[in-house]
């Protein structure tokens, strides 16, 4: 068992990439599924980036967290650090309390300044430019051509959609909230830019779509079988894997059962 378990760790330490959490552990069952496509599928195989996303190590997260909460002039003096695998915890007790969790593998993070339930504290609206404003007093910039979009009262997002800025690709969304002392209290920022590493090949849409056929794919239903299942559309997108890289997958949409879904195989 121990040469076992070792040889475990050092053939996921000496690969290249890390694992992704799309591969399924069953295989679906597909003996009695029909399948369709409106899709002309190529039998070629493609070269596209690979990126890495700006993982950070326990001692990066304590550093950018305290440097966050400083720009916030919050004394950092007394800062409570929980911290697990993936994951750091930060929080700050005081006459006002704070709390963040910055995410190791990408650098993605929460942030929530507590004052939010105070009395008398409530959201309002505001517009994409004052909110820009005040964002980079946190750090962030907006990146050019996001998506800015309004929901609940002074609830605010900007998504990029897989943006391509020469070896760097940017995607993800920020969310922040705005209340009406004009500040703001509630941060999801997971807009994150990659970095390209190199090109690589991966299999062809035809592969990735036998693999489909095969039933190796993630599924979850109560009903096991799949009766119907019609692909729409494929493309390749992106996928992150234990090691931080942002790996090329193919994203087949898909109608499952009368159910919107999309397929997810890695490329590589």
């Amino acid at each position: 068992m121990v040469i076992l378990s070792g040889s475990m760790f050092a053939y996921y330490y000496l690969k290249e990439f890390g694992n992704l959490s799309i591969i399924p552990a069953h295989k679906v069952n597909m003996e009695k599924t029909t399948t369709t496509t409106d899709v002309k599928l190529n039998d070629k195989k493609m070269t596209v980036p690979i990126y890495k996303a700006p993982s950070y190590t326990k001692s990066d997260a304590d550093v950018f967290a305290k440097e966050f909460f400083e720009r916030m002039h919050v004394d950092t003096s007394d800062i409570e650090d929980i911290s697990y695998p993936d994951e750091g915890m930060y929080r700050i007790n005081g006459e006002k309390s704070y709390h963040m969790t910055v995410q190791f593998l990408d650098g993605s993070y929460s942030f929530t300044d507590f004052s939010s339930f105070d009395e008398n504290i409530e959201p309002e609206d505001s517009d994409e430019e004052s909110l820009k404003e005040i964002l980079a007093e946190f750090g962030i910039d907006i990146p050019k051509d996001s998506q800015f979009q309004k929901g609940d009262t002074g609830s605010y997002e900007w998504t990029v959609d897989k943006k391509v800025s020469g070896n760097q690709l940017i995607d993800g969304s920020l969310t922040v909230n705005y209340y009406n002392d004009h500040t703001v209290k509630g941060i999801e920022h997971q807009l994150i830019t990659y970095d390209k590493v190199k090109d690589v090949q991966i299999k062809s849409e035809q592969e990735a779509y036998k693999e489909i056929l095969d039933g190796k794919f993630q599924y979850y239903s109560e009903n096991k079988m799949i009766k119907t299942l019609h692909i729409d559309k494929v493309e390749v997108s992106y996928f992150l894997d234990s090691k931080g890289y942002y790996q090329p997958v193919y994203a087949f949409h898909s109608t499952v059962d009368g159910m919107d879904m999309t397929i997810l195989i890695p490329g590589i």
